[in-house]
């Protein structure tokens, strides 16, 4: 065997070697990770809160939430969160972050971060106005080649699911059928007034009742008529002053008037004496005076009597506030904000008026938890803008 012949066999042992080498070390060696929580910060849209029906935060979930639970599965919960966080705009993530306060965003779990983000950037319409605007939901009508059944058909299936439908009963779909009835401007009050009570009620509550409907609006109608009545009507306390009482063995008459004054009189049996004439006036007006003043006294009484004034818990505290079923908000009086521990006041950004259109002193505003108790001290819950002015406490048609 030649020399060279050597040499072959050894470079192939040793090119044999390393190429086994290699192959073991590709085997051995894991492939490289892929992180991709960079790929959805790059592909995912940012979310822009617009208000719309299609702009919301649940509609942009329902869209992008599996695709970040299929690409990013081997993402934590934390991660997701952090992800979902950085793909909000500047003026939603400033928005969230502030209504989550103390807390910081990095400090909520998954599932409450998406639950809060459902409820502060959902539609601006409630869920009865949605309803209400499904019901009355119109076919375009035929213009030239466009064929609009289709596209009608796909928007009420849509709406159909975003307004819950599937969840109303045959009780809640008669008294939304009632509510959009009311169309009337005459019943503009009463309409917000059932809206109202429907947009407080909670999932747990039971569902209302179209016999509640009817006894609401009539005791509303009825409350009103006996306000209005109360607002007009001024008490003036006139006193009618009685005709002295005449003798009765000497009765005057016309005819004989003159023959009666020309009589003698006897001073010591028929008049008093002078210093008896200058104290018998006292001694008459203080039987007198006590009487004129107690008269006065219960016809104020009756009237301050005749309103209503139901028992009320302003974020605990309890008190009671004037019902007002002419007036749109509620209001307390600085002496009851101070009774409650002055809650801190927002800047109040509308004009208040008063009843002959001229500015009320507003303090300012806060956002309260009341609770109100009718006269069997049944309570109704809920939460809205409360208003302190100096010295002005009532209920609007907004808490009530």
């Amino acid at each position: 065997m030649t020399s060279k012949t050597r040499g072959l066999r050894t470079w192939f042992r040793c090119w044999s070697r390393e190429k086994a080498s290699t192959s073991a070390a590709d085997v051995t060696s894991p492939a490289p990770r892929v992180d991709p929580y960079g790929d959805l910060v790059r592909d995912l849209p940012t979310f822009n809160y617009e208000g719309d029906e299609d702009e919301t935060f649940n509609a942009w979930y329902t869209r992008y939430g599996p695709v970040i639970d299929g690409r990013g599965k081997a993402l934590s919960d934390d991660r997701k969160r952090n992800l979902i966080v950085e793909k909000l705009d500047k003026a939603t993530y400033k928005t969230y972050s502030e209504h989550v306060l103390p807390l910081k965003p990095q400090e909520i779990d998954l599932a409450t971060t998406i639950e809060n983000l459902r409820k502060l950037f959902g539609p601006k319409r409630t869920l009865i106005r949605c309803r209400y605007e499904f019901l009355q939901s119109k076919c375009p009508p035929l213009i030239g080649a466009y064929v609009p059944y289709r596209e009608y058909g796909n928007m009420i299936k849509r709406k159909f699911e975003d307004t819950s439908m599937k969840d109303v009963d045959s009780d809640s779909l008669k008294c939304l059928v009632f509510l959009s009835g009311l169309t009337d401007p005459s019943r503009s009050e009463t309409r917000l007034r059932l809206l109202n009570q429907l947009n407080r009620m909670k999932e747990s509550d039971p569902a209302p009742l179209l016999d509640d409907f009817i006894n609401e609006c009539e005791t509303f109608v009825t409350l009103r008529t006996d306000n209005r009545a109360i607002e007009s009507k001024e008490v003036n306390a006139a006193y009618e002053r009685k005709p002295a009482k005449q003798d009765k063995k000497h009765p005057y008459s016309p005819n004989k008037g003159f023959r009666y004054r020309r009589q003698p009189r006897d001073h010591s049996l028929h008049s008093p004496s002078r210093n008896e004439r200058s104290a018998s006036p006292a001694k008459k007006q203080g039987t007198k005076r006590p009487k004129r003043k107690q008269r006065c006294r219960n016809i104020a009484a009756s009237a301050q009597g005749a309103r209503t004034y139901p028992k009320v818990r302003v974020n605990g505290h309890p008190t009671r506030l004037q019902l007002d079923t002419g007036a749109d908000i509620t209001m307390i009086s600085r002496r009851t904000w101070e009774d409650m521990k002055s809650p801190k006041l927002n800047r109040s950004t509308i004009t208040i008026r008063t009843a002959d259109g001229s500015a009320m002193n507003i303090l300012g505003s806060f956002k309260a938890a009341f609770t109100i108790f009718d006269r069997k001290g049944r309570p109704t819950e809920g939460t809205g803008c409360c208003y302190v002015a100096e010295s002005t406490d009532l209920i609007g048609l907004e808490w009530y």
